[in-house]
């Protein structure tokens, strides 16, 4: 009678946050050590945690599955800062889902583990970014590098304070380089202003980059859209001014629908958006009024690998979610 007794290796190199186990050319499922609950998208050799506890692997090797010792993990810092590479660049296109009628946790800090898994899907939109080089406007629009082409309506929300609530078709130019994703201008390729440049003057931040937990920027933009630009009359411009701070408030995991982020840092935006009614005979003003006031909360997760965030989440003055939006593939 012969026996052959296979064993399998659950040794476990601990470095910092990483846990590696040391089996080679086996099966991972690390698990938190709290219930014993598999940690969802944890099947690597190494495995990052983003929450402090205790974890194990259960290793597969040689036909049998046995199960590591504890390990004690203390995350007290974010893993993930974000930077230009993180951010649209041109030859990107991404799909995306929205949620109008969930709420979803907004908590801040470290560590944090967003289950956004039970978001659902109201509406698809899109996103294809573009050299701006390969447009007829290139130079009317000299800020921008990249730009994005379609029905206002069918845009995600990543189009910060331009007024895009329409069926109707049109551009808007972007700069996304080290220091952020930018809006520079738009114009709309349809409607009774069809053909109208409108500028960002100052340019308006979307994502603030380079960024950490901790980072903060501050923005002042501003756009006029003329509406009947006659230079023998008086002229009537409808502006916008955007006062924002964006602050890398939180970092952790997030789930979603599509996809498990281990690692993730979040920028709130708060923003003040006033809108009113200009009249000028040629530079001069000759009367103003405003015509709306609105305050609003929008909350942008950022991981590695995807070049458009993962999940943005808009929220009023109250912080009440108005609507999710999150990242469900590319467009092939």
């Amino acid at each position: 009678l012969i026996v052959t007794v296979n064993t399998v290796n659950t040794s476990v190199t601990q470095s910092g946050l990483t846990l590696t186990a040391n089996a080679t050319g086996a099966g991972y499922m690390w698990i938190n050590c709290n219930g014993n609950v598999p940690v969802s998208g944890a099947t690597n050799q190494n495995f990052t945690a983003t929450t402090s506890g205790s974890y194990a692997v259960i290793v597969t090797q040689n036909g049998c599955s046995d199960t590591s010792a504890c390990f004690s993990v203390n995350n007290t810092t974010c893993m993930i800062s974000i930077s230009g590479a993180d951010l649209p660049y041109s030859g990107l296109s991404v799909l995306l889902a929205e949620d109008t009628v969930t709420s979803v946790p907004l908590n801040a800090g470290i560590s944090q583990t967003w289950n956004y898994s039970m978001l659902t899907d109201n509406y698809n939109k899109f996103a294809v970014y573009n050299s701006t080089s390969t447009t007829p406007y290139a130079s009317t629009f000299p800020a921008s590098n990249i730009y994005t082409y379609g029905p206002g309506n069918m845009f995600g929300i990543l189009y910060g304070g331009a007024p895009l609530a329409t069926p109707i078709n049109g551009y808007i130019f972007w700069k996304s380089d080290t220091s952020g994703l930018w809006e520079t201008g738009f114009r709309p390729d349809g409607g009774a202003y069809a053909g109208t440049n409108v500028f960002d003057n100052p340019l308006e931040l979307l994502i603030g980059a380079p960024a950490s937990y901790g980072s903060v920027f501050n923005n002042s933009a501003r756009w006029e859209f003329p509406m009947d630009k006659n230079h023998s009359d008086i002229d009537t411009f409808y502006v916008r001014n955007m006062n924002k701070v964006i602050t890398a408030d939180a970092c952790g995991a997030l789930t979603t629908p599509y996809s498990y982020y281990p690692n993730v840092l979040r920028e709130h935006e708060h923003v003040i958006e006033v809108d009113s009614i200009y009249l000028k005979m040629g530079s001069i003003l000759v009367s103003s009024m405003e015509y709306t006031r609105d305050t609003l909360n929008n909350y942008t997760y950022v991981a590695h690998g995807i070049g458009y965030p993962a999940c943005i989440v808009h929220a009023d003055k109250h912080n009440t979610v108005m609507n999710v939006e999150y990242y469900s593939g590319t467009i092939t």
